[in-house]
């Protein structure tokens, strides 16, 4: 059932499932769901700082920096090429 206001609920992922999800990524991927996880990064380090990251159930901080890390990274290597073929 639809919430009554048209308004959809959207589960947002953890910075550590995002990584696992670009570690997974292979030679099969699609450019299609690449672009997509890659806006799902984007919209993650958009919304949630890596101060809150480290804040928030961050027990090795050296770790969370390298997960963070690997996340944004991977949000920004798209933009390059993005912005060239405009």
């Amino acid at each position: 059932m639809p919430p009554p206001n048209g308004q959809r609920f959207v589960i947002h992922p953890t910075v550590a499932s995002l990584a696992e999800r670009i570690a997974q990524v292979t030679a099969e991927t699609t450019p299609e769901q690449l672009q997509e996880l890659r806006e799902v990064c984007r919209r993650k380090i958009a919304t949630f700082s890596l101060d809150n990251h480290l804040r928030l159930g961050a027990k090795d901080l050296v770790a969370a920096r390298a997960t963070w890390n690997t996340v944004s990274e991977f949000a920004a290597a798209g933009r390059s090429t993005a912005s060239r073929r405009v």
